[in-house]
């Protein structure tokens, strides 16, 4: 006997057919009831659930994606064509897609952060330029109190410490310092 040329018999695999009464449903829907769009949703949430798992294989997942689903579905119901099952799979397949590329969004964006070296301090400050600039201060036409304001600024003292050494308020300090800054401001512009 020869052999059979023929492929084996496979189940029927076929999915689910719209049924006449989805159709009406989907047109009372459409109207305007929302207990035509429950039906629609308790008739097919375990189509809608079984497909979603499916393709995202994510238990925390598949409620949030078959809700986005029927939340879509609610939002263009009045473009909804005839064809029920499909609809809500097309539907569904988008909810499915948008959760995936979100997923591949934010792990891409977990790896390129992890790939960023880490921020370094801030430089510290170039010793060469606070001599410079101590220097410049020792040789500027300022008063001895200009003076002392702006070496105790730029020592890291608080204008607060500095009237309280000077024995002047704060506000005489801080006048001080600006007008040393005025002058200095003065030889710099007229040396260059």
């Amino acid at each position: 006997m020869a052999p059979s040329t023929t492929t084996p018999a496979r189940p029927d695999r076929r999915r689910t057919a719209t049924s006449p009464q989805a159709v009406a449903l989907l047109h009372e829907a459409q109207a305007g009831s929302s207990d035509a769009f429950a039906e629609l949703y308790h008739t097919y949430r375990d189509l809608i659930t079984r497909y979603v798992w499916v393709r995202v294989h994510h238990r925390d997942a598949v409620d949030d994606l078959v809700h986005d689903t029927f939340v879509d579905a609610l939002a263009k119901l009045a473009t909804a064509d005839d064809d029920v099952v499909s609809w809500l799979l097309r539907l569904a397949s988008h909810a499915c897609y948008r959760h995936m590329w979100a997923n591949r969004r934010h792990i891409r964006a977990a790896y390129e952060l992890h790939a960023q070296p880490l921020p370094t301090a801030a430089p510290a400050p170039d010793s060469q330029r606070i001599n410079l600039l101590a220097a410049l201060i020792a040789a500027a036409p300022l008063t001895d109190n200009q003076r002392q304001a702006l070496q105790l600024r730029l020592d890291g003292y608080s204008r607060e410490v500095a009237a309280t050494e000077m024995d002047r308020t704060r506000n005489a300090v801080r006048w001080l310092e600006a007008e040393a800054v005025r002058r200095l401001r003065s030889i710099a512009d007229g040396a260059l």
